[in-house]
């Protein structure tokens, strides 16, 4: 049998560690402050997509979007047009398959959007893909 006495006379009474606990706060607080910024960088470029019905998910790769005002940010970095294809040349040096993902606004005009596809086709591009947002209904319903 064991002597309770001699037990609580040889264990020291439990404390709890703040040290360990305040390293866990900051890491989680580190984390969720470079989280909301990175959420709130891509808040702040506010493009209306055009919609299709077929549309699939979001394809991961690298991002390219136009906004309403024409300007052009490559992974949320903004750029001039002129710089696109140095910076496609750039990522597919590092991933010769990486995926350019184009967002374009539904008012850029056609134009732009067949420049910003050739400057990556001429960069060495080869995946091209357009993003949409996707709607219910069929084709026909939602044209305009």
């Amino acid at each position: 049998m064991i002597n309770l006495r001699q037990f609580r006379k040889t264990h020291r009474p439990v404390q709890l560690e703040l040290i360990p606990f305040i390293d866990v706060i900051f890491t989680l607080l580190i984390f969720f402050g470079v989280t909301s910024t990175l959420m709130m960088n891509q808040k702040a470029m506010d493009l209306t997509l055009p919609s299709a019905t077929t549309a699939s998910a979001s394809v991961q790769g690298t991002t390219i979007r136009i906004t309403e005002k024409q300007q052009f940010f490559f992974n949320d970095e903004e750029v001039a047009s002129t710089d696109i294809r140095e910076m496609v040349v750039a990522a597919t040096e590092a991933s010769p398959t990486v995926n350019f993902v184009l967002q374009a606004d539904r008012t850029t005009p056609y134009e732009t959007i067949v420049y910003v596809m050739d400057a990556i086709r001429a960069g060495g591009g080869s995946n091209i893909m357009l993003d949409t947002a996707r709607v219910s209904g069929s084709p026909t319903q939602n044209a305009k």
